[in-house]
């Protein structure tokens, strides 16, 4: 291009930094399709408890729980997902790394917010190195204010291992980025 000097990807944390883009029509019923049996997924991940990680609470059945996106649906389209095809989008939205369980009213919340609007009562360090492992996984894009957001609890944290879950605080298939990894 002529004339017009190439602008510099700006990267924080190994996503690229830049604005939410409706790239294309969201539909989470027909692009984002899961089954609620994820349910027994994310449950064998937390070792066989019915927990979540946002509150450090623990429920007697997943009647009383809503299957969570960490990276909402709607954000991660919005995040680069909407130019992928339909398999790439229920690849994510079936990605055990980016589910959690959550109480319907916790769950009704947070929606589609992302970190610079939401952030969770317990477990932040946990969920902030979630979000940037899962953003990384799918070559997401982070915004600015989402960029401040997570930064603001990273820098703080010794650890990004889940708290609460019991047996050393993680649960299998669900660890948080391993010490000299940064997320």
């Amino acid at each position: 291009m002529y004339g017009r000097r190439r602008a510099r990807r700006r990267t924080w944390r190994g996503l690229a930094v830049a604005p939410q883009e409706r790239c294309s029509r969201y539909n989470r019923k027909k692009d984002y399709r899961y089954s609620r049996s994820i349910e027994k997924k994310i449950v064998a991940a937390m070792g066989g408890r019915i927990f979540c990680p946002y509150t450090k609470e623990s429920f007697d059945s997943t009647d009383e729980t809503d299957i969570e996106h960490i990276v909402s649906l709607s954000e991660a389209h919005d995040s680069g997902l909407c130019k992928k095809n339909v398999k790439a989008r229920r690849r994510f939205a079936t990605d055990i790394r980016n589910l959690t369980l959550a109480p319907p009213p916790l769950n009704e919340d947070k929606g589609a917010k992302d970190a610079a609007d939401w952030l969770p009562p317990e477990n932040r360090c946990w969920y902030a190195g979630r979000v940037v492992a899962v953003k990384r996984r799918h070559r997401l894009t982070v915004d600015a204010a989402e960029a401040r957001a997570l930064e603001k609890i990273l820098r703080d944290c010794r650890s990004r291992e889940m708290e609460g879950l019991g047996g050393g605080g993680e649960a299998p298939g669900l660890a948080g980025s391993r010490t000299g990894e940064r997320p």
